[in-house]
């Protein structure tokens, strides 16, 4: 039985740079502390894929935060992608 994890916040970013950028700013670094370690890929085959992870912050509090993006541009693509991820992971 598949169980969609709990997410805490819900990004959607409109271009693939944007998600990259963000995933390389909420990551883990030696550099800083916090970050998410390890993130999972979900649906990378299905309409809305998206990558989520637990972001852990240095007072031991965490929270679970998911990145997505259309494969189109638009406001109705990035809507529709909001949307259904809302719907799904109730952020």
């Amino acid at each position: 039985v598949f169980v969609t994890v709990k997410i805490d916040v819900l990004l959607i970013a409109a271009l693939k740079m944007e998600l990259d950028a963000a995933q390389q700013v909420f990551s883990a670094s030696d550099t800083r502390p916090g970050g998410v370690a390890e993130w999972h890929s979900v649906d990378q085959d299905k309409p809305n894929p998206y990558i989520w992870g637990v972001y852990q912050m240095d007072d031991s509090q965490s929270f679970r935060i998911a990145f997505a993006r259309p494969n189109r541009m638009g406001c109705d693509e990035t809507g529709s992608v909001a949307s259904a991820l809302t719907e799904k992971l109730k952020p």
